[in-house]
């Protein structure tokens, strides 16, 4: 997108005049579900100016240039809560009913064991930027990072994850389209 923060694209009229963000429908799904909502951004973002206007934590990646793996990492470490679901700044079609039912499906942290990582798998492919992670798993992550790795499927074999394969949530409204992201301006022309 040329460099452009993917949150803040205007991709459609919301239900106020002003032209609607991704950010602005992200954060319409999350209001009643979650009690806060974190921006991961570069450390040079840090300070939040182009977020004023939204009730959102901002909050830089402590390993900068590690992809998803780092803005996962910075989430955890700010989260107050047990379980984090995390997604992308440029899914626009998140799906409440979709976050509703993983959410129901999520082993979360007890005393006796760390919980799980819960990752959708859509087309035989894991969506870790749509996912939840248990804050358990930060140790996990940190580690993975120090040691370079980078990927979030080589992520995935060094901790417990349950895999939510679509024929479990294929009949949920919208779960398919909950997945889509937009990367290139002509996804972004097709979504206006």
């Amino acid at each position: 997108m040329g460099g452009a923060d993917k949150a803040l694209l205007k991709v459609g009229t919301g239900a106020t005049p002003q032209t609607r963000t991704i950010l602005s429908g992200i954060l319409e799904t999350f209001q009643e579900r979650f009690a806060e909502t974190i921006v991961v951004t570069s450390r040079g973002n840090a300070a939040g100016g182009a977020y004023g206007g939204y009730s959102v934590r901002v909050v830089a990646d402590q390993f900068e240039n590690c992809g998803p793996l780092g803005g996962i990492h910075a989430a955890l470490t700010a989260a107050t809560t047990p379980m984090v679901f995390t997604c992308g700044c440029d899914m626009p079609h998140l799906s409440g009913p979709l976050i509703d039912f993983m959410a129901g499906n999520a082993v979360p942290a007890v005393p006796t064991a760390a919980g799980r990582l819960l990752v959708p798998v859509v087309d035989g492919r894991p969506e870790p930027l749509h996912a939840i992670y248990p804050r358990s798993c930060l140790a996990d992550v940190d580690l993975a990072l120090r040691d370079g790795v980078r990927m979030m499927v080589e992520f995935f074999q060094r901790v417990p994850v349950e895999w939510l394969p679509q024929d479990r949530f294929i009949h949920i409204e919208g779960a398919i389209k909950s997945f889509r992201n937009l990367n290139t301006p002509e996804d972004l022309e097709a979504e206006r």
